[in-house]
């Protein structure tokens, strides 16, 4: 019999508690997302922020700052500092003891274009990939009978 652990919506809530294990577990809510869109999850939603705030600063840092120009030398150093975030995202930290896993997938250069709309309007395209985590958990245990002694 197959042992079936899926996450139930009330509302704009979304949570799930088991009779034998403690606890409530809180699942997807309504993020107002277009149906077939990037952010219907939280999973996605919180990634992608963490990763905005981040880079907003260091964009930031960047306004009026001529180091940052349309030479090959300056876009290959500001693709790689603008991607120090994700980079970061992209690693394991242990922490107490503990292994937290990585949130996004390892950046590559196609990751990122840094784009010169005018002489003094940049435009910077990041991508980040997260990973799959389960909403519903499906156990099946079978029982083997058979006995090596009877044959």
């Amino acid at each position: 019999m197959p042992l079936s652990l899926s996450w139930t919506k009330y509302g704009s809530q979304c949570h799930k508690t088991y009779p034998d294990y403690p606890g409530t577990y809180w699942g997807d809510a309504s993020l107002l997302e277009q149906p077939g869109g990037d952010y219907q999850v939280i999973e996605h939603l919180r990634i992608v922020d963490k990763a905005a705030r981040q880079i907003r600063l260091l964009a930031i840092s960047k306004i009026a700052d001529r180091s940052l120009n349309n030479t090959e030398f300056s876009l290959a150093a500001h693709k790689n500092y603008f991607m120090k975030p994700l980079r970061q995202m992209s690693k394991s930290v242990r922490f107490m003891g503990r292994i937290f896993p990585n949130e996004i997938h390892q950046p590559t250069d196609s990751d990122i274009e840094i784009i010169w709309k005018s002489k003094t309007d940049v435009e910077i395209y990041l991508s980040l990939k997260p990973y799959n985590a389960p909403k519903s958990i499906t156990v099946n245990i079978a029982l083997d009978l058979s006995n090596k002694e009877d044959k």
